[in-house]
């Protein structure tokens, strides 16, 4: 089989984490994973150490790739709302591409043993989900300024556990008329 981020080397047998076979790539770094063994590893893994990684250092492939083992076309998958980086699952057979250093970054995001949910749709609702919280926060930010947007959601925060609130909302809503 042949890279599907370089298109050039072949894959060989090699081992990700001691008794998780794989396939690697010489040239780019990537790593071609059966989710079966995948699975097999974590139930057998007694606890994940989490490292460290620099996630603006890690490259991602970002076009579509073809799964070496099946020839049909991986979908991509975001690891996490911290980090661009998407995985690469093929649906058909079950294996996945991942681009150099991200088996790292999974480690020091501890989500190295929850692939199978990175992989699921929630996984990727709860990403959208954060995503446009971060874009709207980002855009009252930018219309009320930093110092009245940090007013206002403390403000918010209080309002939220307050017993009275909904009170409090009609009394600021006739207060405007």
């Amino acid at each position: 089989m042949i890279c599907p981020s370089c298109n050039k080397s072949p894959l060989r047998p090699t081992k990700i984490n001691e008794n998780l076979p794989a396939l690697s790539c010489a040239k780019c770094n990537g790593y071609l994973l059966s989710m079966l063994s995948y699975r097999v590893w974590v139930e057998g893994s007694p606890e994940i150490p989490d490292s460290d990684v620099d996630i603006e250092e890690l490259n991602d492939t970002s076009r579509a790739i073809i799964c070496p083992k099946c020839q049909k076309m991986m979908s991509k998958y975001r690891i996490s709302g911290e980090a661009s980086n998407k995985l690469d699952s093929c649906g058909s057979c079950g294996e996945l591409w991942i681009d150099s250093g991200e088996w790292d970054l999974l480690h020091s995001l501890g989500l190295v043993d929850k692939l199978s949910s990175i992989l699921s749709q929630p996984w990727q609702n709860k990403i959208k989900h954060q995503e446009n919280e971060l874009s709207y926060e980002s855009r009252y930010k930018n219309l009320l300024g930093n110092e009245n947007y940090l007013k206002v959601k403390a403000f918010r925060d209080w309002l939220n556990d307050h017993k009275n609130k909904l009170e409090i909302k009609n009394y600021i809503a006739r207060v405007n008329r």
